[in-house]
């Protein structure tokens, strides 16, 4: 076998070893509590997704309508036609088919590494690059999660092999092509765009070595007509349907916000000020009705992003030497040795998996075979006597490769850092790192071993530095359980609930989200004493609206309606927009009598949340018992109108109806209800 065909084995068996670890992370991954409950951006992905596959846009329990079909774009919508796609096409194993073709993408990653590496460098390089994305850990990981970065890399793996193609031909389809990948990734990243410039330079350069001027015109022209025509679409839509001019998505300036103002610390914080609270994506319009109430006039989304930059940037202005050492830390966190946690704990999620917590690697060694490759790479130039046309290449595609990687980390900067975010450019430092690994090969080959100490050391040196956290970052073993305890709570697990929830607390006693959680529970199982005392905890570290709230509805169910009642208006004023806290505080004054009080709140909230179900749903039980017919009636009209999907409104809609004898349209809703969920007759009547 020659030299060629034991390489084509070598890459076979990458590939097979690969598949087999994935195959294990897979069988580990849906054995996995939160296999079927994505949450946060994921659960953002997977509703958006759904909502597209099967055009049901009904909402997950006690989230807010985030508006996507009437809105401009707030994320980046690639992923979540992406998945849609999918979810179309195996509505009965969605999660499990994304996974699977995540993994799959994973491993066309692993050859595009090799076609890169050989094109950047050589045969070797490519094997040993390939070999790296096939096993490192963080791959692997992201590949079972609903994120975009295996789908970036794949994105980026085929934006340098067309431009490493315009390099040897120089012709306008591989401009093009580059440009139409760019413009894809961009709708997953915005900030992908960024990347132009840097091509249109690197263009520029190397037009000027080979050919004229004129080829560098036509490769510039290919990218940006490609990268435009993948935007467009967004662009279009966007324009269209929402009537708001946002480019691809209108999340950049409440991101920027984040990262900037007298709170910020470098992370994702989901306070904005006192605009309201922003956990998911879910929130948002909450926060933009926030803002319509500050500025007294509605207001678009792109005119939110605006306004949030605009405060970002005044913050940027005012405060020069804070933000210089938010800045540092946010550089230090993005190249730091710890995975920064954002919708999950990434560090925890290794330490704890079967697998991942055996596979060697992590952020400290990819910097130092990174660092390590461009000396031996520098070095190996500096011996040659001529450059020629393949070093050439290998500078040209190498310069290309740092002025991506500079330009991204870059482009995040401003905002805040997580884990997640860096992923995409790990394929940019392994690149160099597998060249240096093949260097190393060839200095033991020779048995140079002066350079081969010199680099063992060197690598030894520079990964002790990469491995100190000089941000100071934690990982957050509380979060890792409570977000376990969310999961089994979903699950109607709830003696495991308990059990993670006291793991959180044990690991930070003052963590109000796991007390608020677990008191629940305890509640659930008749211990309400000792779900008082976890929302009195809570209160005792300061005011909390949830735990108002939950106290209250514990009063509430105890029939100390005045007390509850106070509870609810403690939390209203911290929340006052919040539709769940208005409903609470106008059902408790409703059992007490005051109806024309529980009337202010429920209409107050209808203000406050023009496509709040909740509340109107209140308001029309409300009229229906004080004989208002007509006005129940427009209420339930109202529910239906804003979500068709909810069955237990169509029919109570049908009893009005009949009620006002309006026989024919209540037999229509009532059928709506009964081919919605054919068992809710039976349900209502034992309600009753």
């Amino acid at each position: 076998m020659g030299v060629a065909g034991r390489r084509g084995v070598l890459l076979g068996l990458i590939m097979l070893l690969g598949l087999a670890l994935r195959l294990i992370y897979l069988n580990e991954l849906v054995r996995s509590p939160d296999f079927q409950y994505p949450d946060v951006d994921a659960g953002y992905h997977d509703y958006w997704a759904r909502g597209l596959a099967s055009a049901d846009w009904s909402l997950p329990p006690q989230l807010a309508d985030p508006q996507i079909q009437s809105r401009p774009f707030f994320r980046p919508p690639g992923y979540p036609y992406f998945i849609a796609v999918i979810y179309k096409l195996f509505p009965h194993y969605s999660h499990l088919a994304v996974c699977v073709l995540q993994m799959a993408l994973g491993l066309l990653n692993c050859l595009l590494a090799f076609i890169l590496g050989r094109k950047c460098f050589n045969r070797s390089v490519g094997l040993v690059f390939a070999a790296l994305m096939s096993f490192y850990w963080t791959f692997i990981f992201y590949e079972g999660e609903l994120q975009t970065p295996v789908l970036h890399i794949s994105l980026l793996f085929g934006l340098l092999i067309s431009l490493a193609s315009w390099w040897e031909r120089r012709r306008f389809l591989e401009a093009l092509a580059a440009g139409m990948l760019a413009g894809l990734a961009a709708l997953l990243i915005p900030g992908m765009l960024l990347l132009l410039p840097v091509v249109v330079v690197w263009m520029a350069r190397h037009s000027r070595e080979r050919v004229r001027w004129r080829a560098w015109v036509a490769g510039v022209v290919g990218v940006v007509l490609g990268a435009a025509l993948m935007i467009a679409p967004a662009t279009i839509r966007n324009a269209r349907q929402a009537d708001d001019l946002v480019l691809i998505s209108s999340n950049g300036g409440i991101n920027l916000f984040i990262g900037n103002n007298p709170t910020a610390d470098g992370y994702c914080s989901p306070y904005i000020g006192n605009l309201g609270f922003f956990g998911t994506c879910f929130d948002y319009p909450g926060i933009v009705r926030q803002l319509e109430r500050r500025l007294g006039h509605a207001v678009k989304y792109s005119e939110a992003s605006r306004w949030f930059t605009q405060e970002a940037l005044r913050y940027i202005r005012d405060q020069p030497a804070q933000v210089a050492g938010l800045t540092l830390k946010k550089a230090l966190l993005f190249w730091g040795p710890m995975e920064v946690g954002h919708n999950k704990e990434d560090h925890y999620i290794r330490v704890f998996s079967p697998l991942l917590s055996h596979l060697p690697g992590n952020f400290a060694l990819v910097l130092t075979l990174f660092v390590l490759g461009l000396i031996l790479w520098v070095g190996t130039r500096s011996e040659e006597a001529t450059v020629d046309g393949s070093e050439r290449k290998t500078s040209a595609l190498v310069a290309l490769s740092l002025g991506f990687t500079i330009v991204y980390f870059l482009s995040y900067l401003p905002f805040f850092i997580a884990a997640r975010y860096r992923v995409p450019i790990i394929p940019l430092l392994l690149l160099p790192g597998a060249a240096g690994l093949c260097r190393f090969g060839e200095l033991v080959g020779r048995k140079r071993w002066g350079a081969v100490g010199a680099t063992i050391a060197g690598g030894v040196a520079l990964y002790v530095l990469f491995s100190i956290n000089w941000a100071n970052y934690q990982p957050k073993l509380h979060r890792w359980h409570f977000d376990r305890g969310v999961v089994f709570m979903r699950q109607g697990n709830a003696d495991a609930a308990i059990r993670e929830y006291s793991a959180a607390i044990d690991a930070k006693p003052d963590y109000e989200f796991a007390r608020a959680n677990l008191a629940t529970l305890l509640e659930g199982k008749g211990d309400i004493q000792g779900a008082m005392v976890q929302y009195k905890t809570i209160l005792t570290a300061g005011p909390n609206p949830q735990a108002y709230h939950n106290l209250g509805m514990i009063l509430l169910r105890s029939g100390k309606l005045e007390e509850a009642i106070e509870c609810f208006r403690r939390a209203t004023k911290l929340q006052p927009t919040m539709e769940m806290l208005r409903c609470s505080l106008g059902e408790a004054l409703r059992m007490t009598g005051r109806s024309v009080e529980a009337e202010q709140e429920f209409s107050r909230a209808i203000r406050d949340n023009p496509t709040a179900v909740q509340a109107r749903t209140c308001l029309g039980n409300l009229y229906a018992s004080s004989g208002k017919l007509n006005e129940a009636i427009a209420c339930y009209r109202e529910v239906v109108a804003i979500n068709p999907n909810m069955a237990p409104a169509h029919f109570n809609l049908g009893i009005l109806l009949k009620r006002g004898n309006q026989n024919a349209e209540a037999d229509q809703q009532i059928r709506e209800a009964l081919r919605q969920d054919p068992g809710l007759a039976n349900r209502m009547k034992q309600k009753r």
